[in-house]
């Protein structure tokens, strides 16, 4: 049909742990290269997400519980 977007052909539920906040997405599979879940709109706007840029927390509402996430930060591994 000459349109060049990517086709949804599968979607898959998502189990998603941060510290005490739990979730289960519906995602749909695409093919690209990326090693994270992306998670878009229809999410943040489903938890009401507020992300703040400087200290890269997000915080996310969940039936009447607000949760605060806040980056894992990576441990440098000795040998």
């Amino acid at each position: 049909n000459g349109d060049n977007g990517i086709h949804v052909r599968k979607q898959a539920l998502i189990s998603l742990d941060m510290g005490p906040y739990n979730d289960e997405i519906w995602c749909d599979v695409i093919p690209m290269s990326a090693c994270h879940i992306l998670l878009g709109r229809p999410w943040q706007f489903d938890r009401k997400v507020s992300h703040d840029g400087r200290t890269n927390e997000y915080s996310v509402t969940k039936g009447k519980a607000t949760y605060n996430i806040k980056p894992y930060h990576l441990v440098k591994l000795r040998s």
